[in-house]
Parts: C-alpha cells; structure tokens; sequence
C-alpha cells in the first residue's frame, strides 16, 4: 500500500482502545521526511538538510537539535542552511523550531 506523504496523517492512541486523535504533521517538513517521521523504526537516525530563515540564530539552533539529541555535521551560512543528524522520531520537533523553514530528510542508518 503507497503512503501519500503529503497528505500523512499519524495517530496517537488515547485511553479508550480503538479511540484515535489525528493531527497533521508539520508543513516545514518535505513529503520523505513526513514518511520517514510517520514510519521510522525507534532508534533510527536520519541525515537531514533543514533550511534557516534570515533572522534565525544558528549557535542557538546548533544547542536546540543537540537538545534534541541531534548533532550538526554542517552549516553552511551563505545559504542558511544545516546538515544534521537526528533521530527519526525527533524530525517534526526540528521542523518546529524557532527560525527553521523547511526540513528534507535524506537516508536512515543506525549507530
């Protein structure tokens, strides 16, 4: 069965067995890094490019995905823009920081 990344909609159990609340992952994040984040396998790591706005701090965004148990192989200032390394389940949280525009996700590997 194909998966419309796009249109990605994850469900978290509640109390009651068989009652789901769906909610829409991030915009900021491309259609693979949706899939990835919807169907990645707990522990995974994934390679991911994350786009800068102007104004955003990258030291202060550089603390935030290590907070995230992440790690910045690479920054590139001329162009706003991150490579890093995260775990699969952590991807929206980056998507959402303050200053990040957009989110593509790259290959899974585990450490």
């Amino acid at each position: 069965m194909a998966v419309d990344a796009g249109e990605v909609i994850r469900e978290h159990l509640v109390d009651s067995p068989g009652e789901a609340m769906k909610s829409r992952l991030s915009k900021r994040l491309s259609p693979k890094a949706k899939k990835l984040a919807l169907l990645g396998e707990e522990g995974q790591r994934v390679k991911a490019f994350v786009q800068l706005a102007p104004q955003a701090d990258i030291d202060s965004l550089r603390d935030e995905i290590a907070g995230l148990r992440g790690l910045v192989t690479a920054s590139m200032v001329e162009t706003r823009s991150l490579s890093v390394e995260v775990d699969v389940d952590q991807l929206e949280k980056v998507a959402n920081l303050k200053g990040v525009l957009y989110v593509d996700a790259g290959s899974r590997f585990r450490r």
